[in-house]
């Protein structure tokens, strides 16, 4: 990891976050790093260039080349008993898919349960959010964001359902461009306004997932269940209706049935 960070100023303006960004060329994981012992004041975003151990959901790497994706983590001291922790996965995957959608309006960006945002049925942003309790009213919220941007088409051969911006669209971003509108989304969607009412912030996930009442497989580690997509829970959970069962999942891995 590098000793010394830089700092990057994101022209911006925030009323939550931080847009002095502190950059890393190299790191293990931008959200190791904020999990761990530093000084950093609530609303820090740590970047990095590349992670040499980043990682997804269920303990899977999440790899990029250098210089291509966008990854960085937000750091935030929260009040568990005046927001649920789960509502921050579902904060990061609205607030990105309107900050891409911002950005390339003649496209469509939707979002996959529970914290996948999709083009053309790819996924081009991954999201692991990572908290700790700290005291009864204190809670540590670490939200890593990894967002494909320029890698090429070639570098998904061996991930046919991900992509970038550039594999599916033809085009190059700039990332600082990008990341500013995310963190200004981002910023707007913590507000206290949003993050005390969750069922404003699944009402709007709801709207840009169009994969609900439509057939899906569901595998939580243990067992593959297939059924309709026919909720999401006040708390974050999915509803899977299969024949007469109806099950309910908080943590699993969704596949969408093709149609044909």
């Amino acid at each position: 990891m590098t000793a010394n960070p830089q700092k990057i100023t994101l022209p911006v303006a925030t009323r939550l976050l931080n847009p002095e960004i502190v950059y890393f060329e190299q790191i293990d994981s931008t959200n190791n790093y904020l999990l761990s012992n530093h000084a950093h004041p609530t609303g820090t975003i740590v970047m990095a260039e590349y992670q040499t151990a980043g990682r997804g959901r269920r303990g899977r790497s999440w790899e990029a080349p250098k210089g291509e994706a966008l990854l960085f983590s937000c750091y935030l001291a929260v009040n568990p008993v005046e927001t649920p922790l789960f509502i921050y996965t579902f904060i990061a995957a609205v607030s990105v898919r309107e900050a891409l959608q911002k950005n390339i309006s003649n496209a469509s960006f939707y979002l996959k349960w529970p914290n996948d945002v999709l083009l053309e049925h790819h996924k081009v942003c991954g999201i692991l959010v990572q908290s700790k309790i700290v005291s009864a009213q204190k809670a540590i919220v670490v939200i890593g964001i990894g967002v494909n941007v320029n890698q090429s088409a070639e570098f998904f051969q061996q991930w046919q359902t991900a992509g970038s911006l550039f594999s599916l669209i033809g085009k190059r971003f700039d990332r600082t461009d990008l990341l500013s509108d995310i963190v200004v989304s981002l910023d707007n969607w913590l507000q206290p306004e949003f993050t005390r009412q969750p069922e404003v912030v699944l009402r709007q996930w709801k709207m840009h997932c169009p994969f609900i009442g439509r057939m899906i497989q569901v595998d939580d580690g243990k067992h593959i269940f297939s059924g309709y997509f026919q909720d999401v829970t006040s708390d974050g959970g999915l509803v899977l209706r299969s024949d007469s069962q109806v099950h309910l999942f908080h943590a699993a891995d969704v596949t969408i049935v093709k149609e044909y």
